[in-house]
Formats: structure tokens, sequence, C-alpha cells
């Protein structure tokens, strides 16, 4: 053809598919088909004024997507999140960089919600594909989420990682996982914030999130009638926790209590996992891989959500509520042998003691340890 030859200008044009051009051009081919998009309606006809201002504003569309993302609130965003956030191609070495650090999975859970039997169990079951450490409050230590001591061990987690002789060389090539149960009734945004704002640039880059479940035992979830607990729902909320491990009620899944702790979890959270281990038991591979995920943190979903939820939480600045009733933990050692049958006898009486709100006085639940 004609247009296919050489001219005297040395241009020569030949026809490809869209998908087989540069980014540059895929560009340049999208802003002429909105511009003969607008001048190829009649005067008469109603078109949208977004189209026209597409058309003659090349970056128009960007700037869009740009403002949404940034209006979502007041708080700033981190400049890493922007291309998820605008659904841009994320850099292929920020991709290898977060391949590289450590993966922490986190389980949170109330008091008596089989959170720690969890953690033993995943532990146990996956010892051969990998080295782990697990941070865990001791069931002697009643003290709330600290901050600093979490810092603390990370910044010794690293140190240790990288003081490793080449003697054990060998044994380091197993990928090394942290695993975190959090205390009591510890907002896990608290904790997410805790590890983002760690004050050493180097500890912060070497660690990512790689997943967040919640354990919710539904026999121990309500203080009464359909009360629940503090903080129930805000350990499920969408943007960080990715699954929901019931550990009671397994064997009857249409129970009514199951079934509403059900609805209202999925309100909570639209998009979250279930899934049924008794006591903390998890029988299905499928489930250990959600749980153990090293992405699903990171997804861009759950990082939307984040940022609309949670303004603030990649800097720590976002403020999680109180907890209302106020719970408080006490530890108590006995140093003189157990009566087994009575204190047995004693705490099952506690349930026939307890009172409406405001809730003075209850006990809900109870821990004990042998030495």
């Amino acid at each position: 053809s004609p247009w296919q030859q050489e001219g005297e200008s040395g241009i020569t044009l030949k026809m490809c598919q869209s998908n087989q051009l540069s980014e540059e051009l895929r560009k340049l081919h999208l802003n002429l088909e909105k511009r003969f998009e607008v001048q190829s309606k009649s005067r008469d006809e109603h078109w949208n004024c977004l189209k026209s201002f597409g058309a003659n504003l090349p970056e128009f569309d960007m700037f869009l997507r740009h403002f949404a993302v940034s209006s979502a609130s007041h708080e700033s965003m981190r400049r890493s999140d922007l291309c998820i956030l605008l659904q841009q191609p994320k850099l292929p070495s920020s991709i290898n960089e977060d391949q590289n650090k450590m993966v922490i999975t986190i389980i949170t859970g109330l008091p008596g919600s089989y959170k720690e039997d969890l953690c033993t169990y995943i532990v146990n079951l996956n010892q051969e594909h990998g080295r782990w450490l697990v941070y865990c409050q001791m069931p002697d230590n009643c003290e709330p989420f600290n901050v600093g001591q979490i810092h603390r061990y990370l910044s010794n987690v690293l140190e240790a990682q990288r003081n490793r002789t080449v003697r054990q060389s060998v044994y380091s090539r197993k990928k090394l996982r942290l695993l975190i149960v959090t205390p009591g009734y510890t907002d896990v945004i608290d904790v997410v914030q805790a590890i983002q704002v760690h004050p050493d640039p180097e500890v912060q880059s070497a660690f990512v999130i790689g997943a967040i479940t919640a354990c919710v035992d539904p026999q121990c979830s309500t203080m009464e009638h359909r009360l629940f607990f503090p903080k129930v729902l805000d350990q499920c909320f969408q943007g960080l926790v990715s699954n929901v491990v019931f550990t009671s009620l397994t064997s009857e899944q249409r129970h009514p209590l199951l079934v509403h702790l059900q609805k209202m979890i999925r309100v909570a959270n639209p998009s979250i996992a279930f899934i049924l281990a008794e006591k903390g038991a998890v029988t299905r591979n499928a489930d250990v891989e959600m749980i153990l995920s090293d992405s699903s943190f990171s997804e861009p979903m759950m990082l939307r959500a984040r940022y609309l939820m949670f303004p603030g939480w990649w800097n720590g600045k976002f403020r999680s509520g109180s907890v209302f009733p106020q719970m408080t933990q006490i530890c108590i050692r006995f140093s003189r042998p157990l009566e087994k049958a009575r204190f047995v006898t004693k705490c099952k009486a506690l349930r026939a003691s307890l009172k409406s709100f405001p809730f003075n006085g209850n006990i809900y639940h109870i821990r004990a340890q042998l030495k």
C-alpha cells in the first residue's frame, strides 16, 4: 500500500496490536482515541464534560485517580504505596526487596480464644519447612502491650540473624519466620503500627507483615446476651485481618451463636476468610497456607481499605479506642500444693456469680500453668 512505503521524510507506517506498544506509545494512542471520540460527536449530542477535559488534558485521568486517593483523609500516604493505590504496576526492584524480608505472622484474639494453642500447633506442624521465632507473652506476665519491648525484640532478632557464623550457613538457608501472638485485649492496629514505626530504619526495612489471623471462641465472645467483649470486632476489621479462626462449635456449624458471630464479622470485614479449628487445631493444608501467607497483608485491596479505615497507620498516627468495659489481668502465684478438686469447684461457681452492667468484679477467663 502507498501509506506503507517510506516517504521523503524517512518515516514508515506499519500496523500493530495495541498490546505491542510501549508504555509511552500506549498513552499517546489512548489520548488520540479520546480526542477522536470527543470531536466525532455532534454538538447536539449530550456528552460528558469530563471526557472532553480528559481529551484536552492528557494527564487529567491520572490527576483524578491521585485526587481520589489523596483526599481520603487528612493524613499523608507512604510514597512506596502510591503505585498500588493508583493501580500502577509495581517496580521489579521493590518486589525483590519484599521477597528478601523476614515475614511476620500475627495471631490475635481475646484471652481464652486458643490463640496460643494455634501458634503452638502451626510451629509444630511446620518445623521442617523453616526456622521459627515466637513472640508471646508469658502466662505470669499481665502487663499490657509494650511498644518498646517489641522494638527491642525485633532489633535483637535482626542482630542475631546478622551474627550467624559460617558453620551455621547450611542451617540458616531455611527461611526464618517470626510469629507474634498479641497479649490480652490488644488492638491489632497497635501491633501493626509498632512494627511500622520502629526507630531503626534498618529494622523497618528487614521485616514485612505477611498475614494477620484472629482467633475467636464463639462460646467466650459475649459478656451477656449478645453484648460482645471489648475488641472482638476490632480484631477482625477490614484492611488488617485476612482470616478468622473459630476455635469452638466447629462440629455445630448451624449453632445460632456461631452463625450470629459470623454474620457480625462478615459485616465488619466482607472479604475475610473463615477457618474452623477446634481449640486451635488446624487440619486443612489450605487453611495453614492462608494463615502463613507472605503477601495477604500487602494485597492492593487490603492496602486501600487500610488507608480508609486507619488513616496514618503507616507512621503511627492512628489512635485506637480504649477498652470498654475496662478489663484487668491479674496474676496469682501459689507456693503451696494445689487442692485440685476444690479449686475446680470454685472456678465452676464463678459463672453463677457474674453480674450485669457495669460488670464490676466479674471474672471471665482463667488460665493456669504448673511449674
